[in-house]
C-alpha cells in the first residue's frame, strides 16, 4: 500500500494500533515455524489461502494417545521378542541336554553290557575249570583256587571267586583262606533267588564291603547244576565298582550331575561320585522303579532326584539282556546356567530400552504438549486478526496481498479469493506501479508508516482512508503488515 504524501511526512504509530502490530508480528514469526510442526504427523497444515484452520477437538490429546499407545505397543513388542527369543533359547537347552543325556545313557548301557558279558564268560569258563575237580576235599579245594586265581582278568574287572554249595556255606574263595568259618549265604539276596529258581543267568547281588580287604565288592553269580539238572550251588565273581566308576568319572555329568548302575531290585552296583549311604540303601520305592520302569525300560524326564533334592534332566535305561538299570543325571540348574546368564543380560538390555523408550516418549509428549500451547496461541492470535472489525493485509515485496481477513474482504467487496490475487498497487489510484519499489525501499528504511490515502472497491468506488503500514523480515523474507481505517464516517462525503 503506497503513501501520497512524501516520506518526510511518515508519523509514529498511535499507541491504538500498537497490540494489532504485536499481533501480527507474533503470527509472522510463527509461521514457517507452525508449519514444520504441524505438517505431519499431526495433521494440521496451512490452507492454501494462508489460514489457519480451527483446532481439531481433541486432536492433541489423540494424537498423545496414539503415541502414548504406540510406545506401549512397541514396548510390550520389545518384550515379546525378548520373552519368545529366551524362551526359545531355555527350549534348546533342554532338548540339547536331553539328547545328550539320553546319548550318553546309551553309552553307559553298552558298556554294561560289555562288561557283564565279559563277566558272564568268566563265570562260564571258571566253572568249567571247576570240572571233574573234587572240591570236598582239602587238595580238590587247594587246586581248584589255583585255577581261579589263575582264571582272574588282568584288568582286575573281578577281585575273586566264590563257590558256595547248595546248602548256603561256602566250598571256597580266591580272596578267604577259610571260607567255611564264614556265616552262610542263606541270607544273601543273590543267593536266594538262584536257589528257589526265580532268576535265569545272572543274578548281580547287594554291593558289600570285604571283610579282608574292606573294599566293596558287588557279587555276580551263576547258578550251577548237578549231573541231574538240579541245583547244585551257585559260583560268584565278585566285581571291583571302581572300574565301572572309573570309567563313569570319564564323562563329564558337570556339578551335581551323577552315573549310576542299579540292580533291578533296587541296589546301587557303581556310581560317580559315589555315595557310600546310597550304597547301603535299597532304591526300589523310588520313582524310577515305582513310576518309570513300569511305564518304559527308557526314558529321558525331568524331574527331582529323591536322593538329594536336586532337580535333573534324568535319563535311564534298563537292559534286557542283564538284571541292571543303567542311569544318569545333569543338574538343572547348572545347565541352564549359561541360559540364565544371557537372560540377565538380555533382561538388563530390555529394561535399558524401556527406560530410554519412556524417556524418549515422554520428552516428545511434552514437545508435542508445548507445540499445541503455540498453536493454540498462534490460533487465537490469528482468530483475533481475522475476526477484527479493522482490515488488515499482508502485502508481499513484489505489492501481491497474500493475506486478508475479513473487514478487509468487506472493506474492498470482494471475497478472500479474490483479493488474494491482486496487487495493492491495483487497489490504490493514486499510486502506480512504478513507484512501488521506490515506496517499499522507503518502507524498509523507516520501518513503520502512517497515512491517508484512497482505495477502489469492488464496485469501482473511490473511498479515503488511512493506513498504518508495518515492516518485517524474517527468514529472508519481507512483508508489510497494513491496517486500514476507513474515513468515509469521519469526512463530509465520500471521494469520487
Amino acid at each position: 500500500m503506497a503513501a501520497n504524501a512524501s516520506p518526510g511526512t511518515s508519523v509514529p504509530l498511535l499507541p491504538r494500533h500498537g497490540v494489532w502490530v504485536e499481533l501480527h508480528v507474533r503470527a509472522w514469526r510463527s509461521l514457517r515455524a507452525r508449519q514444520a510442526i504441524f505438517s505431519a504427523p499431526w495433521g494440521w497444515r496451512m490452507r492454501p489461502n494462508g489460514q489457519l484452520p480451527p483446532l481439531a477437538a481433541g486432536g492433541f490429546f489423540s494424537t498423545q494417545r496414539a503415541l502414548l499407545l504406540m510406545a506401549v505397543v512397541g514396548a510390550l513388542l520389545l518384550c515379546s521378542v525378548v520373552a519368545f527369543d529366551l524362551h526359545h533359547e531355555y527350549q534348546r537347552e533342554l532338548h540339547d541336554a536331553t539328547t545328550a543325556a539320553d546319548r550318553l545313557t546309551r553309552l553307559l548301557e553298552e558298556e554294561a553290557r560289555q562288561t557283564l558279558r565279559r563277566v558272564e564268560l568268566s563265570l562260564q569258563e571258571a566253572s568249567a575249570e571247576l570240572q571233574g575237580v573234587d572240591v570236598n576235599g582239602a587238595h580238590g579245594r587247594e587246586l581248584a583256587v589255583q585255577r581261579l586265581a589263575g582264571h582272574l582278568p588282568h584288568d582286575h574287572l573281578i577281585l575273586g571267586y566264590t563257590l558256595i554249595a547248595k546248602s548256603g556255606s561256602y566250598v571256597l574263595s580266591t580272596l578267604v583262606p577259610n571260607p567255611e568259618t564264614l556265616p552262610q549265604a542263606l541270607d544273601r539276596d543273590y543267593f536266594a533267588l538262584q536257589l528257589n529258581g526265580a532268576a535265569r543267568g545272572l543274578v548281580l547281588g547287594r554291593a558289600v564291603r570285604g571283610r579282608l580287604s574292606g573294599k566293596w565288592l558287588v557279587p555276580v553269580s551263576m547258578r550251577l547244576l548237578d549231573a541231574h539238572g538240579a541245583f547244585a550251588g551257585i559260583l560268584v565273581a565278585l566285581l571291583d565298582p571302581q572300574y565301572l566308576q572309573s570309567f563313569y568319572q570319564s564323562i563329564d555329568v558337570g556339578r551335581d550331575g551323577f552315573v549310576t548302575l542299579f540292580s533291578q531290585q533296587g541296589w546301587v552296583l557303581a556310581r560317580f561320585p559315589f555315595v557310600e549311604a546310597m550304597a547301603q540303601r535299597n532304591w526300589s520305592d523310588s520313582p524310577m522303579f515305582r513310576k518309570l520302569l513300569p511305564k518304559a525300560s527308557a526314558d529321558t524326564v525331568r524331574q527331582v532326584v529323591v536322593a538329594d533334592g536336586v532337580e535333573r534332566i534324568y535319563s535311564y535305561r534298563a537292559l534286557s539282556d542283564y538284571p541292571v538299570i543303567v542311569t544318569l543325571g545333569f543338574s538343572l540348574d547348572q545347565r541352564l546356567a549359561p541360559w540364565r546368564v544371557r537372560a540377565a543380560m538380555e533382561g538388563g538390555f530390555l529394561l535399558l530400552v524401556l527406560v530410554l523408550l519412556a524417556w524418549c516418549t515422554r520428552a516428545l509428549v511434552r514437545q508435542i504438549r508445548r507445540a499445541q500451547q503455540a498453536e493454540s496461541a498462534l490460533y487465537l492470535s490469528e482468530l483475533s486478526v481475522q475476526k477484527a472489525s479493522m482490515p488488515t493485509l499482508w502485502i508481499a515485496r513484489d505489492a501481491r496481498i497474500v493475506r486478508a481477513n475479513q473487514a478487509a474482504c468487506d472493506l474492498w467487496g470482494f471475497s478472500q479469493a479474490e483479493l488474494l490475487t491482486k496487487r495493492i498497487t491495483e487497489l490504490d489510484p493514486d499510486f502506480p506501479p512504478e513507484r512501488w519499489p521506490l515506496h517499499w525501499a522507503e518502507l524498509r528504511e523507516t520501518r513503520q508508516m502512517r497515512f491517508q490515502t484512497r482505495q477502489t472497491n469492488s464496485a469501482g468506488k473511490v473511498f479515503p482512508v488511512e493506513v498504518d503500514l508495518n515492516f518485517l523480515e524474517f527468514q529472508g523474507e519481507e512483508i508489510n503488515f497494513a491496517f486500514v481505517r476507513d474515513l468515509r464516517d469521519s469526512r463530509p462525503g465520500e471521494l469520487t
